[in-house]
């Protein structure tokens, strides 16, 4: 009788986690499915439809950062910059299983108030297009000294054009981390600046660094 009652439990067990698993699979191809319906980017300040052309001139932000991180000065970013910058410096092949018929068309980044998102978009065997994006919010807090304690929060993204609240991000998340591992000095510049107590504001089109001194 116990024996039976422990094949039961394991039984009932095995079907919960095939369950799961199937529940899973099937919430990966929904939003995949999503993610086949790409926003509308022509919105972005800087985007290109053909970002395999010559690179648009600008700053070179890298510069730009580290500079305002050595000399604890203000700096102004604003979203052209930033998608130009992309342009110039993205170099980038996709991987894994899908490589040969998936091609990395673009990083872009739209500035709202407030909110910084970052889209990466891809074309699927030069056709369909496919986008995937994080939402970026600045938290802040003052301290007791009045210094500004700075952090930069995932707060949700979007599947094509579909809103999905910040835990479906990490079925994507190793694409944005191997995004932020391609601009590791420039991340690093603002990691220090934001230890060092300088403000962040993302504005409409712009980002706003302010040092602690200013």
């Amino acid at each position: 009788m116990a024996d039976k009652k422990e094949e039961k439990k394991k039984g009932g067990c095995l079907r919960f986690f095939v369950f799961i698993g199937v529940l899973l699979v099937g919430l990966l191809g929904f939003l995949t499915y999503l993610s086949f319906d790409p926003q509308d980017l022509t919105d972005i300040d800087g985007y290109r439809v053909e970002a395999s052309l010559i690179p648009p001139p600008g700053r070179n932000l890298g510069n730009v950062l580290a500079e305002a991180e050595r000399g604890g000065l203000p700096a102004t970013i604003t979203e052209r910059e930033i998608n130009h910058y992309l342009i110039r410096t993205l170099k980038s092949e996709q991987q894994g299983l899908f490589a040969e018929w998936v091609k990395l068309e673009g990083v872009w980044v739209r500035l709202e108030d407030g909110v910084a998102e970052v889209i990466i978009e891809r074309s699927i065997m030069d056709e369909r297009k496919h986008t995937i994006a994080m939402h970026l919010e600045v938290e802040q807090e003052e301290e007791q000294d009045g210094q500004v304690s700075t952090r930069v929060n995932p707060t949700g993204g979007r599947f094509g054009r579909t809103q999905v609240v910040e835990g479906y991000l990490y079925l994507v998340l190793s694409s944005f981390e191997a995004l932020a591992g391609k601009y590791d000095d420039e991340l690093g510049s603002l990691k220090s600046m934001f230890e060092n107590k300088a403000r962040l504001e993302i504005k409409e089109g712009e980002l706003v660094i302010t040092p602690a001194e200013s």
